[in-house]
């Protein structure tokens, strides 16, 4: 029995011979699986072969399965029973602490009933077993069933051993055949033949060998003796002769013609074959055509010739030594490197430095070539020394040197210049990766303010709504924030403050939330927030009601003690959401209905919100259509002179009538329109279709060569650089004058102290346009400002109007403002006049021109020249 670990190697070795691992499924095998596990009525059969690390199953019944690794198969346990014919049984194998912890018992497939009889070779080797498995106890196996256990697993083991004998058997035929087409190659491609002749005939046959019979070869040693080159055939016969005669082996070379008149070189070996009688009867011989050689030998000796002269002229020093160190051959340089003459170098023993002479011993010794450095006459040589090899034994040494001290020289230049290249490189990749890691945080953070980008929170949102799929429980929210008061510090203070703000803005937001929670720039004063971990939806509210409280403490920035408040859209993270804009846009959703509603306001998402929000884009779009169109068309109110009641001016004013919807009320799309950035292209069409209208009144009316109309602008057109040319290019198209054009802006503009500012408003003054500040007291600017602002006249908002003759307050706020403005030597236009005595108070105070229902809405120019005439008439 060799079944015992000590012959695992063997084992393993006999295994490998049957060549059988890995290989496909032979139905031969799996019949016997199959019956198998029909006779002992086993759901699972194997044929197993144990290798170093693993079981294959070479056929496997009732498992889909390759094999496993060897230190959970029961079958590497079977290999080691000791006795011929016994059978392996677990019973029960999570009953047996050998096999209870098995993963394939524990687990999949289950196993708990094994018996496996080895596969034994004629040597004694187990290499594998036949076995069933069970997925339930069973009983052992009887003698009768462990007997046809052992028989079918021997008939597998035959089957193997048969596999292997047949697949030696064509091993060695294929071998056998590999070796006659193998010796037919050779004598076809070694240009070699065998032939015989018959010494009684003369008759020649070629016995092999194409070569002869495409040279068309004689038939006959008479023929064959007519061919041969005259100066060569007597040399031929010679040696046949002496074969004949001796009965030794002879050996000639003969050039021979073919068919093609062509002399070629052969050489032919001839034995004497002798009748039983011992006569000679027969010389057998072979044939080979050496012409190539014979080319080769003259190449070569043309080739000797040729490197003697390379050698000679070689700026190396090459030398040949013998054993003893004579020098068998030198070139030129050599001589010079030894700075002796030639002929007192060839056949003379070497006598140069031991050091040297040492080398020549150890390569000789060795035969292994040797590559040194040393100085002669303060120059640097390397010398590479090789053993000189005749008939495939060392008989000297050749020594090749070379005057290496300019390159040296360089070598030193070039490793000093890659000291200082690599210090270069090794300082640009420090420097490029500290560039990268900028790089990678400027991606995906906000660089005024450092927090995350976008980018940054919907690659995190996404991450937590994958994660809520999983985990329902696990809730939610964004926030977004928009800055309420920004737009007024900004403008108020300039951009500088305004970053600054940001800054400890987006500061302040950090500090108020939970510190997993991600907090983003949008751009703008536009902030988000992604609160994870949320118990419902009362937490985040209470998150951001702690955030809202936080950001109304006044900022400190620059000396200047800010204040600010902002608004808060809310939404809650919910199972409808499949891609992280849908929850971002119902969160900017959400904010712009906390602003509608007032400041500082916060508002979580309800489904009606998106109506307003889907309003809002239509109304965007139909009005970016209606300004290509110009299907905006100016209105006209009258602006009257308080004292004679008379039409001083108009003030031109948007109004859209939509085709489907009507009158859209400019409350609602004028913030649309400065949203959306078209309040430049809106204000400059009201701009050109009122020059256009004061034109064509003027043309009607020569007498109204006063008249002035007032057209809204927005402070945006200031940061315009062509502004200034765009309103005298419109002055000089409708062949308007400047002084008849008053531009009303807001007093926002009185802080953007601006250098783009300054000079619009010296280009306007030079064309005659004035300024008037509309709805003055409503902002937030400095009185300081006025006086060097340049505006002619100042309007005062409606709100202050309308409660004038109610409370005294406003009233006094409003006679101030007269004063102040006449003070200022400015005019003073009073809008939202509705009532005779507001005009009449106005009146009394002093104010100059008056607007409002009173007098007329804004019409459309028709409508308007009416009420101009209808008054000048009066």
């Amino acid at each position: 029995m060799n079944t015992p670990l000590e012959h695992e190697q063997a084992r393993l070795e006999a295994l490998h011979r049957l060549e059988v691992l890995d290989t496909a499924a032979e139905e031969t095998l799996d019949r016997i699986t199959r019956v198998t596990a029909a006779l002992f009525d086993a759901p699972i059969s194997l044929i197993s072969l144990v290798d170093r690390d693993r079981q294959w199953f070479k056929s496997c019944h009732g498992i889909n399965a390759s094999g496993t690794t060897r230190d959970v198969a029961f079958c590497a346990r079977t290999i080691l029973l000791d006795t011929p014919g016994e059978v392996l049984v677990v019973e029960d194998a999570l009953q047996n602490p050998e096999f209870a912890r098995n993963p394939y018992v524990a687990g999949f497939p289950n196993v708990r009933f094994y018996a496996g009889a080895p596969l034994r070779t004629p040597d004694g080797y187990h290499l594998g077993s036949l076995c069933i498995m069970d997925t339930r106890p069973r009983p052992d196996l009887s003698p009768q069933q462990k007997q046809q256990l052992t028989d079918l697993a021997a008939t597998v083991m035959d089957l193997l051993l048969q596999r292997q004998a047949r697949r030696q058997m064509e091993q060695m035929e294929q071998k056998v055949s590999s070796q006659q087409r193998r010796l037919q190659t050779i004598l076809q491609k070694t240009q070699t033949a065998a032939w015989m002749v018959d010494l009684a005939s003369g008759v020649l046959e070629v016995q092999d060998g194409t070569m002869l019979t495409e040279l068309g070869f004689p038939d006959t040693a008479e023929a064959f003796s007519a061919r041969v080159q005259e100066e060569d055939l007597p040399g031929l016969m010679a040696s046949w002769n002496h074969t004949i005669a001796t009965g030794e082996e002879s050996e000639s070379r003969y050039r021979f013609k073919d068919e093609g008149q062509e002399h070629r070189w052969y050489s032919s070996r001839i034995h004497l074959e002798r009748s039983p009688e011992g006569h000679p009867a027969r010389i057998l011989g072979i044939s080979h055509d050496v012409t190539r050689e014979h080319e080769h030998a003259r190449q070569l000796t043309e080739s000797e010739t040729k490197l003697r002269a390379v050698i000679d002229h070689s700026v190396d020093a090459i030398c040949i030594k013998d054993l003893d160190g004579r020098y068998l051959l030198v070139n030129k340089a050599a001589c010079e490197l030894l700075q002796r003459p030639m002929e007192e170098v060839l056949g003379k023993i070497d006598h140069s430095e031991p050091r040297l002479t040492q080398f020549d011993l150890q390569v000789m010794q060795l035969g292994q070539p040797i590559t040194y450095e040393h100085q002669v006459q303060e120059r640097t040589v390397l010398t590479s020394k090789y053993p000189f090899v005749q008939d495939g034994q060392v008989r000297g040494v050749v020594g090749v040197s070379r005057d290496i001290t300019n390159l040296k020289q360089m070598e030193q230049l070039l490793r000093s210049h890659n000291q200082t290249l690599e210090e270069t490189v090794k300082s640009r990749t420090r420097e490029l990766e500290i560039l990268n890691a900028e790089l990678q945080h400027q991606a995906i953070h906000d660089p005024l303010t450092g927090l995350a980008n976008r980018a940054l929170l919907q690659d995190r949102l996404s991450q937590v709504m994958h994660r809520m799929e999983r985990h329902p429980d696990q809730q939610y929210a964004v926030m977004f924030l928009d800055c309420d008061q920004f737009k007024r510090i900004n403008d108020t203070y300039g951009h500088s403050v305004g970053d600054r703000f940001l800054q400890a803005f987006s500061a302040r937001i950090s500090s108020a939330v939970r510190p997993y929670d991600t907090v983003a720039r949008f751009g703008g004063d536009e902030f988000a927030v992604l609160l994870e971990g949320l118990q419902d939806a009362e937490q985040a509210i209470t998150i951001g009601q702690r955030l809202q409280q936080c950001l109304t403490e006044p900022f400190e920035v620059g000396g200047k003690h800010l204040h600010a408040s902002s608004s808060i859209g809310l939404v809650m993270g919910a199972a409808h959401y499949t891609h992280h804009d849908e929850v971002l846009r119902d969160a900017d959703t959400a904010m712009y209905h906390a602003k509608e509603s007032g400041l500082g306001q916060l508002k979580c998402f309800e489904d009606g919100m998106r109506e307003r929000v889907l309003r809002q884009s239509w109304l965007e779009n139909e009005l970016r259509l209606a300004l290509q169109e110009e299907a905006i068309m100016a209105y006209y109110q009258p602006i009257v002179d308080t004292r004679t009641g008379q039409v001083r001016g108009f003030e031109a004013l948007a109004r859209w009538k939509h085709p489907e919807r009507g009158f859209i009320s400019p409350a609602e799309f004028i913030p649309v329109a400065e949203d959306a950035g078209l309040i430049v292209d809106l204000d400059r069409l009201i701009l050109k279709q009122a020059c256009q209208q004061l034109k064509l009144w003027k043309a009607e009316h020569p007498h109204l060569q006063d008249l002035y109309l007032n057209v809204n602008m927005s402070s945006v057109q200031f940061s315009r650089p062509e502004f200034a040319a765009v309103v005298q290019s419109t002055l000089q198209e409708t062949q308007s004058e400047g002084i008849h054009l008053h531009l009303e802006i807001t007093e926002s503009l009185m802080l953007q102290r601006t250098q783009m500012v300054a000079e619009h408003l010296q280009a306007l003054h030079d064309l005659g346009v004035k300024l008037h500040i509309d709805d003055f007291g409503t902002g937030y600017s400095s009185l300081g400002y006025l006086p060097r602002f340049g505006a002619s006249a100042l309007k005062i908002d409606r709100s202050f109007i309308r409660d004038i003759l109610k409370a005294p307050q406003q009233a006094e706020l409003v006679r101030t403002i007269i004063t102040m403005a006449h003070n200022l030597g400015m005019t003073v236009v009073a809008e939202g006049v509705e009532t005779i005595e507001q005009q009449q108070w106005l009146l009394q105070e002093g104010c100059d021109y008056l607007q409002g229902f009173l007098f007329s809405p804004p019409v459309e120019h028709s409508k308007a020249r009416s009420f101009l005439i209808e008054t000048l008439e009066v």
